[in-house]
Formats: C-alpha cells, sequence, structure tokens
C-alpha cells in the first residue's frame, strides 16, 4: 500500500521489481489518481495489479480488508503538521 502516491512512480518501481503482487494506493488529489492510472497503463501495468483510490491520510484509510503487508508514505511526511 501507498499513502500519498502522487504521480506513482514508486508504484510503478514495486510493480516492475515484483510483478506478481497487487498494489493499493491512496491520494487526497483526482489528478494523481487518473495520472498514476495512465501511466501505470502506458507502462504496461496490468491494472489488475493495481487499485487507486482517494484517501486522506488525515481522515483516515477505509480499508475493509485490514491485512497489509507493507506501506510506503514517501511524500506525505512532509505534509505532516508539527504537534
Amino acid at each position: 500500500m501507498e499513502i500519498g502516491f502522487g504521480e506513482g512512480f514508486y508504484l510503478w518501481e514495486i510493480l516492475k521489481e515484483i510483478p506478481d503482487i497487487k498494489v493499493v494506493g491512496y491520494d487526497i488529489s483526482p489528478y494523481a489518481i487518473e495520472f498514476a492510472s495512465r501511466m501505470l497503463t502506458v507502462a504496461g501495468i496490468l491494472s489488475y495489479n493495481f487499485e487507486l483510490h482517494y484517501g486522506n491520510i488525515f481522515e483516515g484509510i477505509d480499508r475493509q480488508d485490514e491485512s497489509v503487508d507493507f506501506a510506503t508514505l514517501a511524500e506525505v511526511i512532509e505534509h505532516i503538521p508539527r504537534s
């Protein structure tokens, strides 16, 4: 799972290295979801290998199946306010 996938670069890298897995991504930007979906498709990634959804980490990510092997938040940390 990747939260805040932006342009989808890390999703693409993961799928390129491990093509037999399915990745799920959440981003707050509808543009990012559309862009990353097109980019992954053009790169030859099959649509059943990825799911991209709207998600705002500050509102919580709704996961019906809460099992996750690993998660990346590479483009999120700089947006989390200090408390």
